[in-house]
């Protein structure tokens, strides 16, 4: 019964204790043997711990953590994501994703899943020839549009991209591409970006054809088309 009791209290005791400090997240900088996208950009290590970061750190130091890092913590890194400490630990996980997809769209490689740090994705616009599209391109007050577009993003280089444009290349189970906007129809490149995740490369893709909308473009970009987008909210907003 006493020991029921002592065995009791101490699980209490740890609640409380582990109730006042939840997960952190630590952030450190690994040394220059682990590769870097930039040279002002060093290799991070993070993690959850329910440790501070500067108590979780000295531990690090001596060689504690993952095996693929042990013994090339450098420092704590002083700009990492602010973040909340949770003590529930499904959402200090969501939390980690957030801070891990913050620092690598920074351009730092991150931990050692290469997925995290290896890929570069670019979203990029092309301009088209109008050619075709006369009704498209005359605006209802009568005024021309100021131009033809198409937004895509791809996790290939842009030279590659724009070569599967040109060729209209189909994948091995039959589908096109090369993308239908650009079929038949001279284009030239108008600009690109580099980003360093899938969901900042699909974030970004919707933005720029947003972009152009509003400077009076006709645009196509897929999926995220402007005026497929509004014609998909109203039947939202109309079927409620």
């Amino acid at each position: 019964m006493i020991d029921k009791t002592r065995n009791s209290i101490a699980e209490h005791k740890e609640g409380q204790i582990f109730q006042q400090r939840g997960y952190h997240i630590v952030v450190t900088e690994l040394d220059e043997t682990f590769p870097r996208r930039f040279r002002e950009k060093p290799h991070l290590y993070v993690e959850l711990s329910t440790s501070a970061p500067r108590e979780k750190f000295e531990r690090l130091k001596l060689r504690a953590g993952g095996k693929f890092a042990r013994g090339h913590h450098v420092c704590l890194h002083q700009n990492a994501p602010k973040y909340e400490v949770h003590t529930d630990r499904a959402k200090a996980k969501a939390e980690l994703r957030r801070c891990k997809e913050i620092l690598v769209r920074e351009g730092h490689p991150v931990n050692n899943v290469k997925s995290t740090w290896a890929d570069e994705f670019i979203v990029y616009v092309l301009d088209l020839d109008p050619a075709g599209k006369e009704k498209q391109m005359t605006n209802e007050d009568g005024t021309r549009k100021a131009g033809y577009v198409y937004v895509g993003r791809s996790a290939n280089t842009l030279e590659v991209r724009v070569a599967q444009h040109r060729r209209q290349r189909t994948s091995r189970t039959g589908r096109d591409i090369g993308a239908k906007p650009t079929k038949n129809r001279s284009f030239t490149v108008r600009e690109h970006y580099v980003v360093f995740t899938d969901k900042h490369s699909a974030e970004l893709e919707e933005q720029v054809a947003a972009n152009y909308e509003q400077k009076n473009f006709l645009v196509e970009a897929g999926d995220v088309t402007p005026r497929k987008l509004e014609r998909k909210a109203a039947k939202i907003k109309t079927s409620r």
